[in-house]
C-alpha cells in the first residue's frame, strides 16, 4: 500500500478512458454485452504490458516474467528504470537489436501517446464547470509536430504552446519563446534505452516534464 497514491490512480484512469472509449464520458462506443467490455479492458491491459514498444522500464516479477498487468502504469509511476540482479541485461544481451529498436521514431510515437495522456489527466484536475470560462489544454498534431497549446474562447492564451518536432537527427522542443532544447536517443551502459538532453540522460516522462511544466502550471 505504501506504493498507491492518487497520482497512480489518475494515470491509469487516463490511460484506460483514452484506449478504451467504452470508459470515456459522453461515448457512442458502448459494450451491449459485459461480457464484450471485459475483452475490451484485458485487452488493453494485455496490450500495454506485454505487447506495446517499451523503451525505458521493464519491471520483472521474482519469476521472471513481466509485472502483473494490473498495474498499468507502475512502470512510470515508479520513477523510471530500477535496476535490480532480476532485470540486469545477460551476457549475451543483443545491443544490436534493442538500439534499433531505440529510434527517434519508435520514441517519438511513444512521447506523442504520453502526451495525450499529460494533457487530459491536467484538464481532468481543473474546474468540472461547464459554464466556466476557464481555458483548457489542447494538443494539436501535424505531421512530425506536436503542439500542446492553451485554448479558451477568447484565445488570450494561445500563444502558450510547446512544440515538439521530429527530425531526422533529433527531437526538437520549442516553446513560444525559444528553443528549450534538442533530444537524442540512445542505449546507457545498462542496455536502456534512454532520452540525451546536454549531456545527460533522461527517461521519457522526465523529458515530459522538463518540457511541459512551465505551460501547464505556471503560464496562466
Amino acid at each position: 500500500m505504501e506504493l498507491v497514491s492518487t497520482r497512480d490512480i489518475e494515470r491509469l484512469n487516463a490511460t484506460a478512458r483514452l484506449h478504451v472509449k467504452r470508459l470515456s464520458r459522453l461515448t457512442l462506443a458502448f459494450s451491449e454485452k459485459f461480457e464484450n467490455f471485459q475483452a475490451a479492458v484485458a485487452l488493453l491491459f494485455a496490450y500495454y504490458n506485454f505487447c506495446a514498444p517499451s523503451q525505458f522500464v521493464a519491471l520483472h516479477s521474482s519469476n521472471g516474467g513481466r509485472s502483473s498487468a494490473g498495474f498499468l502504469e507502475r512502470r512510470e509511476s515508479l520513477g523510471g528504470s530500477i535496476m535490480t540482479e532480476e532485470n540486469k541485461k545477460p551476457s549475451d544481451f543483443d545491443w544490436v537489436t534493442a538500439r534499433q529498436q531505440c529510434s527517434l521514431q519508435e520514441v517519438f510515437e511513444s512521447l506523442r501517446l504520453r502526451i495525450r495522456e499529460d494533457v487530459e489527466t491536467r484538464n481532468s484536475n481543473l474546474s468540472d464547470d461547464p459554464d466556466s470560462d476557464r481555458p483548457t489544454l489542447k494538443v494539436i498534431e501535424n505531421g512530425p509536430t506536436i503542439r500542446v497549446y492553451w485554448h479558451d474562447i477568447y484565445s488570450e492564451y494561445r500563444h502558450f504552446f510547446v512544440e515538439f518536432t521530429l527530425t531526422p537527427q533529433n527531437i526538437a522542443v520549442r516553446d513560444h519563446e525559444k528553443t528549450l532544447f534538442e533530444a537524442t536517443i540512445g542505449l546507457n551502459d545498462d542496455g536502456d534505452c534512454k532520452v540525451n538532453i546536454s549531456g545527460k540522460q533522461y527517461d521519457l516522462w522526465q523529458m515530459r516534464r522538463k518540457a511541459l511544466e512551465h505551460v501547464m502550471f505556471n503560464a496562466l
